[in-house]
């Protein structure tokens, strides 16, 4: 999961610095192949909840999420969506410096 969200952010950025892109990025809710899963002791079903970027479950799984820019100006930006129970409903909240 990291390493994939990783390497897709890099080409984000490559690309030029696209916010609604990582965003989607983030919303991803595809989950892993059982053999790139790691073991952790809580269960093959429970591992295949966690593996999406965007986890969604009735009593855990991803509420916000966060994308910090600056931009040639040097002005920060923050945008935080907080999701709903799914990744196509949220409030944002944005903040410049």
């Amino acid at each position: 999961k990291v390493v994939r969200g990783k390497t897709r952010l890099v080409e984000i950025l490559q690309e030029g610095v696209d916010r609604e892109q990582i965003f989607e990025l983030l919303t991803e809710t595809a989950c892993f192949p059982d053999d790139q899963l790691p073991h952790t002791g809580v269960g093959i079903d429970r591992e295949r909840t966690l593996s999406p970027l965007f986890i969604q479950s009735e009593s855990y799984g991803t509420r916000s999420s966060t994308v910090l820019t600056l931009d040639t100006h040097h002005r920060l930006t923050l945008i935080e969506r907080t999701y709903q129970k799914n990744p196509q409903k949220w409030t944002e909240v944005r903040v410049k410096w």
